[in-house]
């Protein structure tokens, strides 16, 4: 049965006792809807532009309309619908790509920006459609909100925090991915020296070449003393059991 109902005034209704809700929709509305109330049966949830705009900042490769057309009862009010495909074609005309820089994709969007009398109050520089600014970035974010109807879209880092587990010892690595966290270890870690490859892969020639480096890690990955964690840098998605 599905969990969600959908009510024309933007409310999720929630049943608790739902699996399929805790295990997959719980995390997911937290991020795109403001938490209304909790009580014994039913969790329920408000979305606004600003919520479902932050949901989309903080989730990526989710599609949020559609999730909640898969999980409700009924189907979601009209209104409901068309406001929410607004709000996200919005996302993304705006995105900070610098520490105090704004690219704008639309041009019209661009006209009201440098019409806008608070904005450009705290803007010190146009360079064709990108926006520089001083000041609070959360304060030219509300204006955004308010008087453009428009969010901002922060990029993310390609780059991500792994834990490494080897026996009893942790180290904390920051690197594309898993394997690449490992490969920075070689040569600063007992474990990932060129002794240690000699002796594994029983290899004896002088040169040890990108392709020997890259063998040794995948054999390396699958060490039973070895374990990684890609620690999450913006949400756990499902409840933790304590």
């Amino acid at each position: 049965m599905k969990a969600l109902t959908i009510l024309p005034n933007f409310m999720i209704m929630a049943e608790v006792s739902n699996p399929h809700y805790i295990k997959h929709l719980f995390g997911i509305l937290r991020c795109y809807c403001e938490i209304e109330a909790n009580v014994e049966h039913v969790d329920s949830y408000k979305i606004t532009p600003e919520s479902f705009w932050d949901g989309m900042n903080i989730v990526e490769n989710v599609d949020f309309i559609q999730l909640l057309k898969n999980n409700t009862q009924l189907d979601i009010p009209n209104n409901v619908l068309i406001d929410l495909e607004k709000f996200k074609d919005r996302f993304g005309l705006i995105t900070l790509v610098g520490d105090d820089c704004l690219k704008v994709s639309c041009s019209d969007l661009l006209t009201e920006i440098k019409n806008n009398t608070r904005l450009n109050a705290m803007i010190y520089e146009y360079d064709n459609n990108l926006v520089f600014f001083k000041g609070n970035i959360k304060e030219i974010q509300e204006i955004l909100h308010h008087d453009l109807f428009c969010p901002i879209k922060f990029r993310k880092s390609k780059i991500k925090t792994f834990l490494i587990k080897l026996k009893d010892e942790i180290i904390v690595v920051k690197a594309a991915d898993a394997l690449q966290s490992l490969k920075s270890l070689y040569n600063k870690h007992d474990a990932f020296n060129e002794d240690n490859l000699r002796k594994i892969m029983k290899y004896k020639k002088e040169k040890i070449t990108k392709e020997v480096i890259n063998s040794f890690f995948q054999i390396m990955m699958n060490d039973s003393n070895l374990t990684i964690y890609n620690i999450p840098s913006t949400v756990i998605l499902e409840p933790v059991s304590i």
